[in-house]
C-alpha cells in the first residue's frame, strides 16, 4: 500500500475508494427496481477488486493499532484528521453536528456491505438469479463460501479497526457519536440485535434444555453450564468475534442497552 512513501494516505483512499464503488453500485440497483438482488450480485461480481483492497486496509490499519497504544494513537489521529478532510458538516434540528462523507461514513458502508452477505447468498432462487446474470453477461461468482467469509471478514476487521480507535482516543468516540448511521450499523452486528436476540430465546435456550434433558435420561455427563448461558454465549468464529467486537465498541461510545431477562 505504502510502496510511495505516502504514509497512512493510500490506505485511506483504498478504503475511500471500495465505499464509493459500493455506493455506486447500489445506487445504480436502486434506479432499476427490477434488479434487486440480481442487481446486487453483479455489483459484487464487478466491484469486487475494490471492495477486497478496502477490507485488506482496514486489516493493516487494524493490525498497526494492535502494535502499541502510543502507535495506535497515531493511527488515529491520521484517521481523524482525513476525516476532517473529506467530512461535510450538516447541521440537525437539535442543534447537534453531525459529520457525514468522511473516512468513518466510508467505513460503515463497507460494514453494511459485509452484513448484506446473508441476504445476497441465500440459497432459495439462487439457480433463477444466476441464470438471469448469465444472460446479462456477468460470470457466475467462484466459490459461494469463500466470498461469504470474505464479506464476514471485512465486517470483523472494520469492527475491531473502530473498537481500536475508541481506545486510543476521546476524541474518536466524539466522532463516532458524530456520525449517522454508525451506531446503528454497529449495533445490528452485535449480539444485541433483535433477530440475535429472538434467536437465542426461542431457538438456542429450547435446544440447549432439550439437550441437557436427553442427556440426563442417557446418563451423559451434563454441561454443569446453564442452559441459558449457554444459549447466550458465542461462538469462536468469525461472527462471534465480530459480535464480541460490537459490543465492546457500544460500550466504548456508550450506548448501553439494558434488557431484562
Amino acid at each position: 500500500f505504502c510502496e510511495d512513501g505516502g504514509g497512512f494516505l493510500p490506505l485511506l483512499e483504498c478504503i475511500r475508494d471500495g465505499a464509493k464503488e459500493i455506493e455506486e453500485g447500489i445506487n445504480e440497483q436502486n434506479s432499476n427496481a427490477n434488479t434487486n438482488d440480481i442487481g446486487m450480485i453483479g455489483l459484487m461480481e464487478q466491484k469486487e477488486e475494490a471492495f477486497v483492497a478496502a477490507w485488506t486496509a482496514c486489516k493493516t490499519l487494524r493490525d498497526l493499532c494492535a502494535i502499541s497504544k502510543p502507535f495506535a494513537a497515531i493511527v488515529t489521529d491520521s484517521i481523524l484528521r482525513a476525516n476532517i478532510a473529506w467530512s461535510t458538516k450538516v447541521g440537525q434540528k437539535d442543534g447537534s453536528i453531525q459529520l457525514e462523507g468522511g473516512i468513518i461514513s466510508n467505513l460503515v458502508t463497507l460494514l453494511r456491505f459485509a452484513q448484506q452477505d446473508d441476504n445476497l447468498y441465500n440459497p432459495r432462487s439462487r439457480r433463477e438469479k444466476m441464470r438471469a446474470l448469465r444472460n446479462r453477461g456477468i460470470q457466475r461468482m467462484g466459490n459461494r463460501r469463500q466470498k461469504r467469509d470474505a464479506r464476514k471478514r471485512c465486517g470483523l476487521y472494520v469492527t475491531q479497526l473502530l473498537l481500536e480507535m475508541s481506545f486510543a482516543s476521546d476524541e474518536a468516540v466524539e466522532t463516532f457519536r458524530a456520525t449517522p448511521g454508525l451506531t446503528e450499523t454497529v449495533l445490528a452486528c452485535s449480539s444485541y440485535a433483535q433477530a440475535k436476540r429472538l434467536r437465542r430465546r426461542l431457538i438456542r435456550y429450547p435446544i440447549e434444555v432439550i439437550k441437557r434433558y436427553f442427556s440426563s435420561k442417557s446418563n451423559e455427563v451434563v454441561n454443569e453450564e446453564s442452559p441459558f448461558l449457554a444459549a447466550a454465549s458465542m461462538n469462536n468464529g468469525l461472527s462471534g468475534q465480530t459480535q464480541g467486537a460490537a459490543n465492546q465498541f457500544l460500550a466504548s461510545i456508550g450506548h448501553n442497552v439494558w434488557y431484562p431477562k
